[in-house]
């Protein structure tokens, strides 16, 4: 035998076997389990084979097939390697080459593939083997080459996913080329070399220091492990070596027998090596406990950060762990806010970092690939990805400016949440893949730790907002949970809803709370509905507030809470609905008053074209009579009919009166006006008016003044009259014949200067029922009278009455019996004033308009001609114009002082009254300004207020009464 071939299988035996014990004390992870498991096969080949060279025990049969089974093994045993560090994801392919690798194993084991060599002796005396190749060797050389392409597929996935740049990539390429280059040089002819054992050591070396790069064992822990080994070894072959006679001496001397020594010393050595291997086991997790100490510290962390929920103090806690464990110079722990991670927390909080790192950086994409299960980044490997270069620009140097080494991820899940920013270790020590084992395991408790304390934060942030709004909203909730006694939820209004404090609730069982707050009788329904009920239910029940004992009707809801089907609470809503059924009532008055409004304005607009028809007809009629006897010598007759005209026209004014007053009041437009006037004077007009009215119909009527005691007041003359006169009306109206009516006042002095005035309208009339009492002082309505018919009138003297007493600050009485009569009494206070100046026996004296020149502006030519011969009457000298336009055209064109003033219409075409008089005030004369403008309207709306305001001094209201038309003239141009 080659005695460098008997070397070399020696060595690699040797060094196989040592890396293989080695590693074994490494921290365990699928890429290093594979790797020993490599090494493990790899030992036994080169045993094998330098066992069969020796021609051990049993055989040199026996040593063939164990190296070449284990030999067939490598193949896959490497691509699983491989496999492993590429991180790849297709097990069936794996899968495959395991099965059929297990299969070349079987036959390969019965001699078909490769039979034993025959061992033939040289001219020397050595030993030879002589191997029969045939053509059967090419079925696993095939296989082979398959799980060899293999290969070659995922190392091009490694080179464009992490580039030949990154640690340890080269190294696994060129083991694995100089592996399969061995074992080609060993199969070519004339070929006595062992290069594939050779060519396996070189590769083993390689894939060690790619471990090694890659920080994949602690390379303490391994040297140490191989010295222990050595020593071990050394120990076991002296032992042997010295005990081994002495052993045999004493067996033989017993009676037994050996067998050969080689057979003897075989046996003895595996002992003492398997008692070896235990020794220094046992003896490196004593010197060596990293792991176990690591281990604990890692437990007694997730104690720490389980127990509370507070996220700076999982963050500190975690800050301190690592930079204590790791002897870290510098670290942050960033958390995503707003699209970006910021540093919360660092191991040196008085130099705080001032960076964000953005949502969508690269770090972060590569974190949150789904099929990357790295946690961990190293920035000088990561730097020189493919995948990641072009992405790759200002972020080194934010991370070279705070010495950022190395990132680790806090993920939930494929979602990156955090990250974990950390220098160099201390004396530029790079980190080991047990450092990144620690790391991950921290981060991913790290990661659960921040997520709960997040979602209870949430939670409790949820259960504030929740409580806080229930003690605002006008609803009490009790929630229970499903086989608890107790509430477990009680909003916080329910002192104000119910009387009843929180703690009432909290100290008392569900069922007994709401039995003692809602009253014995629903025991049964709550028991019912807190237990076992799968149905809402509802109910409305009369309640006494227990803190101001007010009486209210409240409604509780019972509802259950379910989860996929199932119940798992009850909740109880309670919410004071008395004032729902206030507003119900209400609503529903108020719809009835709608109602009853909406069919008396129609009875009221029936009413009206009744009334306003009949003096339309008397007035139709009476006219074509009256043009009937013109020129006929009958003027008795014809001033008759004149007479009765102009009383339907009063009449209809009247009327119409009534409802331009109800719609001022109804508007809120009504003004009072407060002037000085005689009170006995408008009583005798008053009674003036009306006794003529009550003679005709054989009416007593009387006048009582003899409790006035003052006749000079201040207050609104205009409202009085037409108090008194609806209520005359009124009385007259309903008072038959022979009957009597009455009008008295009384004053009763108040203050110096103040006095209330009672005016007293009593008849012996048909009287007013108690029904229509209440509706009396209402709009638009009227009793029926006997026959079922309605008197004449609108149906508003009443009401327009007590509004106008109202605005007085007055206020109306009535008493009536059915068939006796009535009495209205009305209380008004008014002010004592100086005697008023009387007018000259109530006549206007209209010489002074004679020679006055007027401008008349309407568009209605009858309205025109009415006021022209109205005013040429008295030698009013007047001129007409048809619209606005026209009028400011005729005053511009005149000298100043042409005209003594301008009666206006308001709504006229082209340009309107108000537009006019604006005009006028601003032509370029100085009598523009000064010369009188009075508005001539149909608005009844108007007020005196609003007379001298704008570009008007007063108003006429149409239809013209001819004395009021002579002294508002007089007074604008006076």
């Amino acid at each position: 035998m080659n005695v460098s071939y008997l070397y070399i299988n020696i060595s690699a035996c040797l060094l196989f076997s040592l890396m293989f014990v080695a590693f074994m004390a490494a921290e365990k992870s699928k890429e290093m389990r594979a790797w020993i498991v490599l090494l493990g096969d790899m030992a036994l080949w080169s045993l094998g084979s330098l066992f069969m060279r020796l021609n051990v025990f049993p055989s040199y049969q026996f040593w063939y097939y164990v190296s070449l089974l284990a030999l067939f093994s490598i193949a896959f045993l490497v691509y699983n390697y491989v496999y492993q560090f590429a991180n790849y994801k297709n097990g069936l392919v794996r899968l495959i080459w395991f099965g059929g690798t297990v299969i070349i194993l079987v036959i390969s084991a019965t001699g078909y593939f490769l039979a034993p060599p025959e061992m033939l002796t040289n001219e020397q005396g050595k030993a030879v083997f002589k191997y029969a190749m045939d053509w059967r060797i090419a079925i696993p050389l095939t296989f082979f080459m398959c799980i060899v392409a293999s290969i070659i597929r995922m190392f091009r996935r490694i080179l464009e996913e992490k580039g030949t740049r990154a640690p340890g990539v080269m190294e696994i390429i060129i083991g694995c080329f100089v592996l399969a280059l061995g074992n080609i040089i060993q199969i070519m002819p004339g070929n006595t070399f062992p290069w594939d054992t050779l060519f396996g050591a070189a590769f083993a070396i390689m894939f060690m220091l790619s471990l090694y790069k890659r920080r994949m064992f602690n390379t303490k822990l391994v040297i140490s492990s191989s010295i222990l080994v050595v020593f071990s070894s050394i120990m076991c072959v002296a032992t042997a070596a010295y005990f081994f006679p002495r052993v045999a001496a004493l067996f033989e001397e017993a009676g037994g027998h050996l067998a050969s020594p080689p057979v003897e010393a075989f046996i003895f050595l595996s002992v003492l090596l398997f008692i070896a291997i235990v020794l220094f086991k046992r003896l490196l997790s004593a010197i060596f406990s990293d792991e176990e100490q690591r281990g604990y510290l890692i437990k007694r962390y997730s104690d720490i950060v389980s127990k509370t929920l507070d996220i700076d103090s999982i963050l500190r806690e975690t800050v301190r762990v690592i930079k204590n464990e790791l002897t870290v110079n510098q670290l942050y722990i960033c958390l995503l806010q707003d699209s970006k991670y910021v540093p919360v927390c660092s191991a040196m909080p008085l130099k705080p970092a001032t960076f964000t790192i953005a949502a969508d950086h690269p770090c972060v994409k590569y974190f949150e690939k789904s099929n990357n299960n790295s946690n961990h980044i190293v920035l000088r490997e990561f730097e020189t990805n493919p995948l990641y270069k072009s992405l790759w620009g200002s972020e080194k140097e934010l991370f070279d400016k705070y010495d950022i080494s190395t990132i680790v991820a806090l993920k939930d899940g494929n979602s990156v949440v955090g990250l974990l920013l950390l220098a160099e270790k201390e004396k530029r020590m790079g980190y080991t893949y047990s450092d990144f084992s620690f790391l991950n395991t921290v981060s991913a408790i790290a990661s659960i730790a921040i997520k709960n304390a997040a979602l209870y934060k949430q939670v409790a942030q949820r259960e504030y907002l929740f409580s806080s709004m229930t003690e605002f909203i006008p609803t009490a909730i009790l929630i229970k949970q499903k086989g608890e006694d107790n509430f477990c939820f009680i909003s916080a209004n329910t002192e104000r809803v119910l009387g009843l404090p929180a703690s009432y609730f909290r100290e008392r069982s569900a069922c007994k709370a709401l039995v003692d707050c809602l009253g014995e009788e629903r025991a049964d329904e709550i028991v019912s509905m807190l237990s076992g009920s799968n149905k809402a239910y509802t109910c409305d029940i009369p309640f006494v507030n227990r803190r101001d004992c007010r009486e209210l009707t409240i409604r509780c809801a019972f509802s259950p809470i379910t989860n996929n089907g199932i119940v798992t609470h009850y909740v109880c809503t309670v919410n004071d609905i008395s004032g729902d059924i206030s507003a119900q009532e209400l609503l529903k008055n108020s719809v009835e008053i709608a109602q009853n409004s909406s069919k008396a304005k129609g009875e009221f607009l029936s009413q009206m074209s009744h009334e306003i028809r009949t003096p339309m007809n008397s007035i139709a009629g009476l006219t074509y009579l009256a043009r009937e006897l013109v020129g006929k010598d009958n003027e008795d007759e014809l001033s008759e009919y004149l007479n009765q005209i102009d009383q339907s026209s009063q009449y209809l004014l009247s009327l119409l009166n009534n409802i331009m007053d109800m719609s001022k009041i109804e508007s809120q437009k009504y003004e009072v006006q407060s002037k000085p006037f005689d009170v006995e004077k408008v009583l005798d007009e008053v009674y003036s008016v009306y006794s003529v009215q009550m003679s005709a119909k054989s009416v007593e009527f009387t006048l009582d003044t003899a409790g006035l005691s003052y006749k000079n007041i201040l207050g609104d003359e205009i409202s009085l009259r037409k108090i008194l006169n609806n209520l005359l009306s009124n009385a007259y109206k309903f008072t038959g014949s022979g009957g009597k009516v009455s009008l008295s006042v009384e004053q009763k002095l108040t203050g110096d200067k103040s006095v209330m005035m009672q005016f007293r309208v009593s008849d012996t009339g048909v009287g007013i029922s108690e029904q229509f009492m209440q509706h009396l002082f209402e709009p638009y309505t009227q009793e029926q009278s006997e026959n079922g018919g309605k008197a004449a009138g609108s149906g508003l003297g009443m009401a327009i009455c007590k509004s106008m007493v109202d605005l007085q600050n007055g206020s109306i009485r009535v008493h009536s019996t059915v068939g006796k009569g009535t009495t209205f009494t009305v209380d008004i206070p008014y002010t004592l004033c100086r005697s008023v100046k009387s007018e000259t026996n109530g006549t206007i004296d209209c010489s002074v308009l004679e020679g006055k020149r007027v401008l008349v502006v309407d568009d209605v030519m009858i309205n025109t001609v009415i006021t022209k011969r109205l005013l040429e009457k008295y030698g009013v000298l007047v001129d007409c114009a048809e619209n606005g336009r026209e009028a400011v055209e005729k005053f511009a064109s005149m000298p100043d002082h042409y005209y003594d003033a301008i009666l206006m219409d308001i709504q006229m075409p082209v340009l309107n009254g108000i537009e006019a008089a604006a005009q006028i005030r601003v032509v370029k004369k100085r009598y523009a300004a000064l010369v009188p403008i009075a508005a001539m309207t149909a608005d009844a709306f108007i007020g005196d207020n609003q007379a001298g305001t704008g570009d008007f001094c007063d108003y006429i209201i149409k239809p013209v009464s001819p004395d009021e038309l002579y002294g508002k003239l007089i007074k604008i141009i006076d």
